[in-house]
This record gives C-alpha cells, sequence and structure tokens, in this order.
C-alpha cells in the first residue's frame, strides 16, 4: 500500500528549540527540509559533529584489527548495548573523545610512514644486494675499469669467452634465480670493447648509488630496517592498548550519531524575532501524534498543513503487511512510484516468487535454500528484518514446493532416490515434458499481463483517471474474450466464440485509443494503437519462455553434476567415494547458487519490462525521515 505523506509548518518559541529538534530525532517519523541559510552557530557545530563522527568511524575501521577477536558464533549472538538516555549524554566528553582520536590517527600516521620509509630502504637493500662481495666502490682506475652487471644465467657462456678472449677478470657476486650479479675488471684499452660488448647483448651496467661501500650500506639499510620494525612494533602496541577500548568507541559513536540528527533538525529551523519555523513532510498519523507530544510543552507551538508547490512531487512510503513487505525489495529496485499511483508490490508478490521457483525447480534446493536461511534468521535476529533475505527465505519455500511437482531432488527422480512416496506429487518433468513447461510458462505470462490491466483498472479507479480506466477495462476484456479462442486449439468448438470475442475486443480498442483524436483520424490511430498492443502483448508473452530456460538449466546441470560425480567415483576403487562427495556438494552448491541469481533477476526483470509499464511510471521521492541509525547501542 502507497501512503503519500503532506506537507507541514511547524511554528514554535526559540527556547523549545533544543527539545523540538530531540522529539523529531527521537520519534524517527519525520523529513525536514532544508533551508538556505542556517544560523550560523548551528551550520560550525553541525560541520564539528559530521567530521568528529568521520573521524570516529575511521578510527573504528582502523582499530577492528587490533581488537579482540570474536568467534563466529559470537558475532552472530553478539547483542547491542542498552544504555539510558542519561547515561548515554553523560558518556560524550567531546574534548576528550576528540585527543584520543587525534592519538590514534597520530599512531596510524607514523605507522603508515614507516611503512613507505621500509618499502623505500627494501627496495635500496634490494639494488645493493647486487654489488654483494665488493669490499669497495666499483670505480675506473688509471689503468683500470671495472663495471657491475646484471646478466641471465644462460648467457653466462658468452661472457665467460668474451673474458676469456680479452685477459678481462670476471668474478659472480650474487645469484638469484635465473639473474646473476658479475664484476668485470680489465685494462683501460678494453674498455670500448666491453662496453660495445654489453651493449650488443643487452646487459645492463649497475650504476652505483650508494657512497658507502656495498658491504657498510647493506649493514646500515638492516640496521634501519631493525629500527624501523622497532619502531612499528611501539605503535602497533599503542593502537592495540587503544584497541581495549573498541566497544565504547562504537557506543560513543551511536550517541555522536544521535547528536549529530539533533543538529540537523537545529539546521532546517529558520529564525524570527519570536519565534523559529520548521518544514517538514510526515504522514496525517504522525503528525497527530506530534502534535499530541508538542501541546504539553506549550500552547504557543503550532502545526499549520502546507499547500504544494506546482509540480511538487510530495515524498512516499510503501506500507505493507508482515507478509508482502520483503516483496518491497522488488519495487524499490525498480523505484517508487509517484504519489498519485498504485503501490504494485501485493500484486507483484504471488508471480515474483512463483516465476523463482519455477527457474530452480528442484525441491532438494529450495529446501536447502530456506533452511540455511531460516537458521540464519533465527540466530542473528537482526537478519529477520531484512528483505532481501526474507525475500529469498520465501523463494526457497517456494522452490520446495514447485520442486515437489517437478518431481526434482537434486536432479534426480524420487523414484531413483527410493523415495517411492513422493512420485505421486510429481505432475511434470522439466526435460521429458518440454512442451508443456513451455505452454505453463506462456500460461502464467498471459495471466500476468491481464493482472497488469486489471491492477490498472484498481489504479485508474483511485486516481480518477477516465483514460486509464477505460484502456484497462478495453485491454483487459479482450484478454478474457481471447481465452476460448486460445483453448480452441485443443478445443475447436470454441473458436468461433473465440473469434467474436476478439473481434469485440478489437472494436473496445479501437475506440478508447482514437478517444479525442480528429474524426477521419480515428480509425488509422485507433488501429495503430491496437497493432501496437497486439505485437506489445505478443512479445511480452514470449518472454516468458525464460521461466522454461531457465528451469531446465536448473535439471540439466544437476543432473550432469550427478554424472559427472559417480563417474569419478566408479573411475578410483574403494576410495572413489571421496571424490564424489566434495564433487557433489561444490557441484550442487554451484548450480544452486549460479541458478538462485538468475531467478532472482530473470522474475525481478519480468516485473520491471512486462508488468510494471502497463500501469506504473515511476520516480517517486523516497520518504526520509530525520533519524539515527544506532549500529551498536539501544538507548532507552
Amino acid at each position: 500500500m502507497l501512503k503519500r505523506t503532506h506537507k507541514f509548518l511547524l511554528s514554535f518559541p526559540q527556547e523549545n528549540r533544543e527539545t523540538i529538534a530531540k522529539i523529531l530525532e527521537k520519534s524517527g517519523c519525520f523529513e525536514v527540509e532544508k533551508i538556505e541559510d542556517p544560523k550560523e552557530e548551528v551550520k560550525i557545530n553541525l560541520q564539528e559533529s559530521k567530521y568528529l563522527l568521520s573521524s570516529l568511524d575511521f578510527v573504528l575501521g582502523y582499530l577492528a584489527p587490533f581488537a579482540k577477536k570474536q568467534s563466529f558464533l559470537s558475532k552472530f549472538n553478539q547483542s547491542k548495548t542498552i544504555l539510558s538516555e542519561s547515561k548515554a549524554k553523560s558518556l560524550l566528553n567531546k574534548e576528550k573523545l576528540k585527543k584520543e582520536i587525534d592519538e590514534i590517527i597520530e599512531n596510524e600516521k607514523q605507522i603508515s610512514f614507516f611503512e613507505i620509509k621500509t618499502k623505500e630502504i627494501e627496495a635500496e637493500l634490494k639494488e645493493v644486494r647486487w654489488f654483494q662481495g665488493l669490499e669497495s666502490t666499483p670505480q675506473d682506475t688509471k689503468e683500470t675499469f671495472s663495471f657491475v652487471v646484471r646478466a641471465q644465467v644462460n648467457s653466462l657462456k658468452k661472457i665467460h669467452d668474451f673474458v676469456k678472449e680479452n685477459n678481462l677478470v670476471l668474478k659472480p657476486l650474487l645469484q638469484e634465480q635465473n639473474k646473476i650479479s658479475l664484476l668485470l675488471l680489465g685494462l683501460k684499452e678494453k674498455k670500448s670493447t666491453t662496453l660495445n660488448f654489453l651493449q650488443t647483448n643487452k646487459l645492463p651496467a649497475l650504476p652505483y648509488n650508494f657512497e658507502q661501500s656495498p658491504k657498510e650500506a647493506m649493514r646500515f639499510f638492516k640496521t634501519e630496517l631493525k629500527e624501523i620494525a622497532k619502531q612499528t612494533k611501539f605503535q602497533g602496541k599503542a593502537l592495540a592498548n587503544k584497541a581495549i577500548f573498541f566497544n565504547d568507541y562504537r557506543v560513543l559513536r551511536d550517541i555522536l550519531n544521535i547528536e549529530h540528527s539533533k543538529l540537523k533538525a537545529q539546521e532546517a529551523c529558520f529564525e524570527k524575532p519570536l519565534f523559529n519555523y520548521l518544514v517538514f513532510w510526515a504522514k496525517e498519523e504522525d503528525k497527530e501524534a506530534l502534535e499530541k507530544q508538542i501541546t504539553k510543552l506549550s500552547e504557543e507551538i503550532q502545526i499549520t498543513t502546507l499547500k504544494l508547490e506546482e509540480n511538487e512531487n510530495p515524498p512516499v512510503v510503501l506500507e505493507n503487511t508482515k507478509a508482502i513487505r520483503p516483496f518491497e525489495y522488488v519495487t524499490e529496485i525498480f523505484g517508487l512510484p509517484k504519489a498519485n499511483e498504485i503501490d504494485p508490490t501485493p500484486y507483484l508478490a504471488f508471480f515474483f516468487i512463483l516465476f523463482f521457483g519455477i527457474c530452480i525447480t528442484d525441491a532438494a534446493y529450495g529446501l536447502l535454500m530456506a533452511m540455511a536461511l531460516g537458521i540464519l534468521m533465527l540466530v542473528k535476529k537482526e537478519l529477520a528484518q531484512n528483505k532481501l533475505i526474507k525475500l529469498l527465505f520465501y523463494g526457497g519455500i517456494a522452490t520446495f514446493l514447485v520442486g515437489i511437482l517437478f518431481g526434482s531432488y537434486f536432479g534426480e527422480a524420487p523414484a531413483k532416490l527410493h523415495l517411492p512416496f513422493l512420485t505421486p506429487l510429481k505432475l511434470i518433468d522439466p526435460i521429458e515434458d518440454t512442451l508443456l513447461f513451455m505452454v505453463i510458462a506462456f500460461s502464467l505470462g498471459y495471466l500476468q499481463i491481464f493482472t497488469s490491466q486489471v491492477v490498472k483498472i484498481i489504479s485508474a479507479v483511485r486516481s480518477k483517471s477516465k483514460e486509464m480506466l477505460l484502456s484497462g477495462i478495453a485491454w483487459g476484456g479482450t484478454y478474457i474474450l481471447a481465452v476460448p479462442l486460445i483453448l480452441s486449439f485443443k478445443l475447436a468448438n470454441l473458436k468461433i466464440f473465440g473469434l467474436i470475442g476478439v473481434g469485440v475486443g478489437a472494436l473496445m480498442i479501437l475506440y478508447v485509443e482514437s478517444r479525442g483524436q480528429k474524426i477521419f483520424l480515428k480509425p488509422l490511430v485507433g488501429f495503430i494503437k491496437l497493432l501496437q498492443g497486439v505485437i506489445g502483448t505478443v512479445s511480452d508473452i514470449l518472454s516468458y519462455s525464460r521461466l522454461m530456460a531457465l528451469g531446465l538449466a536448473t535439471a540439466v546441470i544437476a543432473l550432469i553434476v550427478n554424472q559427472i560425480a559417480f563417474l569419478f567415483g566408479s573411475m578410483i576403487p574403494y576410495v572413489g567415494f571421496l571424490v564424489v562427495i566434495p564433487v557433489l556438494i561444490g557441484g550442487h552448491l554451484f548450480n544452486l547458487s549460479i541458478n538462485a541469481l538468475g531467478s532472482f533477476i530473470h522474475s525481478g526483470r519480468l516485473q520491471f519490462v512486462e508488468f510494471f509499464p502497463k500501469f506504473l511510471e515511476g520516480g517517486g521521492r523516497r520518504f526520509k525521515p530525520l533519524k539515527t541509525d544506532l549500529k551498536y547501542t539501544i538507548i532507552q
């Protein structure tokens, strides 16, 4: 159900400013409108609060690796810290918190500096290591020259031959994998010949960029690394000591977030000499509850309903029953309806979950999915409120029920698994009865397209749109009248009734779609709209063939996984089962994962492309109430 919010003006004495902000933040039901020029003091406080909050978020992220590690189960059982409002207020000492945050950020800067310095020294150490074994810096003398070159090990023979031919001295220094550094020493007259040889064979002469000798340089760099490691360890201990208070910082983060939300409410107030004013959006019942609360503060506080400006789009809220609420996730992916449109969630729910089950068509997969998500929601209570998790849980149940009718259990029939009591429940084999499967997919498509016209009629009645109402009646009526013609492929006696029905429907559509046109254009416009509608309907129905394609894919892949697993098992005597089990588990988990993703995407696509456009434009504005997202605490 779509709930439209209304626009209100709240006027109150200046002395009630903070109290009003607190009420609005705590209620979490009101969207306040920002003003262009808020009070400077509030603006500064809000900027400081935002900076402190973002800094604390950074600190929490940075300290997490240093905090005490939790077991897997304790993460699920972890409950929020419960605090009274007065206790929460007493815990927040902004000056102390700023000081601690600055210290942690300074620790982080030091560690980052040491990490960069370590990389630089390691790079220099790596460079100087090629000169390992030299007592002094390689350099030319009056009579001799010397080079340190790096070469591939497989080019050593060529180098040895050159050295022997030119009476040079060759000394190996360091070998790492297939590379080796070599000292070449010879008389000055051989220098140009040696350089030409090195250049021709692409043997780089390594420059020596250090003041000390190689031995001294290596000793210096290693000492530096030890000192940096010592300092890094010291900073790490300092952070570990801070991480003892990790949970306290999380609590402070929530308390600070509450203060931030109150400041945002104050920012939206514009001041006059005696009164402050605030424009907000709310549902009518929430506005009434607010009125009862604020009248206790002062009789001077007033709430006035404001008229909407031209083309102003009021925020909307989706409100559905507990069972339907998870399907709002699908609607929200498409976008919210406008205030004058209908909420499609209750109408898509049945089709989406049925299509999801048909796309997987395996009872064992459905049971596995439902059980896994059910246990997850029981263990982690917060997940039970997650729309996507609950939607997938429903999907598991739907898949289980559809899978029973399709008689598929990990790709096998009940009889093969020695479950004969399930055989009577099997109504269709997706692999053998492919044509029947396609007919079912097209029939469901036809049913949903007809339903879209019914929803269009309901939406037209609510929005009082005559054009939309007549269009829904004409097309919806035609779909009903066309049923005998479709059935005549099996029941020939119905053909005449079907043809008459389709003719009547076509006349209705011609009349409705040509309304408002000039008399001589009516037949042409009506015929074009009719032709477009027929082509669109056929195209939409054909899109539902994806249900059959995905259902077949799941069944075939499951069957192949079983065959591969048992084939490998039969190839290895005695211990073949050690191969069969991991192949079965891995293969079926992969099949379930990839097809669950495909089922969700394609079931949603059928709603977005084939269902919604018939009655829904979308583009509604999401209602964003001022409320604090408390991640770690509950403030009572």
